[in-house]
């Protein structure tokens, strides 16, 4: 048997000074000055000599030890062990899922949305949002996280030129026993089917950017090694990262949601703006607890992405609302209250309500359009087909800020504590209709503030973009 041991960092770094100030870190100088204590280490090492397991591999910098043995001493390691933060490997149950499938696996059923009249390809929604017309993510490097699936080279290639994308980079990296492994079939939606709509999204959105796909296993170590090796890798150096796996809050171990945050604290030292999708469910992300919001969404480091519906006139925003579908699909934006994380700072006089007595941190922060009656045209397996969910409005969410990070010359980084400086937001498009309650009853309601459906509303991509020159002192 084999596991990953993850050590504490022997320093606290200033996260708010950094956010306030612009600053970053390299990730040469935040390995150095956060790797592991060497007795820490140590404790380890005399750990497994005695219990006669083997150190496979010792990484100080990145706070990793890989021991393997015997399973009854493995599992023995206890969890008071100086400076262990956690011990990945012990199972290898699936710990996350796609919107908006609630198996493990996703059931090999799903009929795709077929394609309509409001489906259009993704790049459209570069101008329904009014992004900045020059900014095509150019010089950013977006990595991907998957975590099931795969997809053909050669048949992406073929979609994205149906789509109007070509030459698009798009690099794997896979992490045993992860693997770029497709396995669908045509007409059919499957786990490949979601690998897709991040790519195609992404090449879409900023087609001139570099895509970076991380495959790996779906437990919890797998999580802790696709995180490690995105956000501190050093030959791509990814500015933005792209999330749309996860699962309700109580689902995960109580250690893993806190290795998985501590790294996010990283990405945001290092200037990584992290998207995440919030749920498909409403407020039933976990079906048998309404009110359960889904992690990575709720962590207070990353951006939660919820979901919209987006009527177009011509080429033009005709009414945005929120996303709900559940009388036809039984899906909806997902939003509420985490359990977990506490009310961030940056929430403070956000009207985030209280649940059970208590005030968690609040999501979604954002949102674009996820319905796929209005959908995107999305080719998999050979099918086109209409998606949405908030596993679009993720990638589509990290393709803007890849553009963002251009037209700045800049990283915006840890992006979250900056929207809710200002209020209303004037880069941001409030939406004020709707409600994402299942069948109308638990959840909640759209209103001209944030909402935990979503949060403080949709992209005005160029007037967000002259809003962050204003806050970071650039020229206009």
């Amino acid at each position: 048997m084999t596991v990953l041991i993850l050590l504490r960092h022997n320093r606290k770094f200033p996260l708010e000074n950094s956010v306030r100030d612009g600053r970053r870190f390299e990730i040469e100088h935040l390995l150095r000055e956060s790797g592991a204590e060497s007795d820490d280490i140590e404790a380890v090492r005399r750990f497994a000599r005695k219990h006669r397991l083997k150190v496979v591999r010792v990484n100080a910098r990145k706070r990793i030890i890989v021991l393997r043995g015997a399973e009854r001493a493995i599992k023995a390691i206890p969890k008071n062990l100086p400076g262990v933060m956690g011990v990945f490997g012990l199972d290898h149950r699936p710990v996350s899922k796609r919107p908006p499938y609630k198996k493990f696996p996703p059931e090999e059923s799903l009929i795709p949305p077929p394609v309509n009249a409001c489906t259009r390809p993704p790049k459209r929604f570069r101008g329904l949002y009014d992004f900045p017309k020059n900014a095509t993510g150019k010089g950013q490097c977006i990595g991907v996280l998957e975590f099931g699936g795969g997809f053909s080279p050669r048949k992406l290639r073929t979609y994205l030129r149906r789509l109007g994308i070509s030459g698009a980079k798009i690099k794997v990296r896979e992490i045993p026993p992860g693997a770029n492994r497709p396995t669908g079939r045509p007409g059919k939606m499957s786990a490949d089917t979601e690998v897709y709509l991040d790519l195609e999204m992404l090449a879409s959105i900023a087609p001139d950017a570099t895509l970076v796909v991380y495959f790996a296993e779906n437990s919890s170590r797998g999580w802790i090694e696709a995180l490690h090796e995105a956000i501190f890798d050093r030959r791509h150096r990814i500015s933005v990262l792209a999330i749309s796996w996860g699962a309700a809050e109580l689902q995960w171990d109580a250690t893993a949601i806190r290795a998985i945050d501590h790294l996010f604290q990283f990405a945001a030292l290092l200037g990584i703006t992290v998207c995440c999708a919030s749920g498909d469910r409403g407020v039933f992300e976990d079906a048998m607890r309404p009110y359960s919001v889904p992690f990575p969404a709720s962590s207070p480091h990353v951006l939660a992405c919820g979901g919209t519906q987006l009527k177009v006139s011509g080429t033009r925003r005709k009414r945005e609302s929120v996303w709900n579908e559940s009388r036809v699909s039984g899906l909806a934006s997902g939003g509420g209250v985490s359990q977990v994380f506490e009310l961030p700072a940056f929430q403070a006089g956000h009207r985030v309500p209280s649940r059970a007595g208590r005030q968690g941190r609040g999501i979604p922060d954002v949102a674009a359009n996820a319905s796929s009656a209005t959908g995107y045209l999305i080719w998999s397996d050979d099918t086109a087909m209409a998606l949405g969910g908030t596993s679009a409005a993720a990638p589509f969410w990290a393709g803007l800020v890849a553009c963002l990070n251009e037209a700045l010359g800049r990283r915006v980084g840890y992006l979250t504590p900056l929207l809710y400086a200002q209020k209303p937001h004037p880069g941001l498009k409030n939406i004020a209709h709707g409600n994402n309650r299942l069948n109308g009853r638990q959840g909640y309601d759209a209103r001209r503030t944030w909402d935990a459906c979503t949060g403080l509303g949709s992209p005005r991509g160029v007037k967000l973009l002259d809003w962050l020159k204003r806050a970071f002192g650039l020229p206009s």
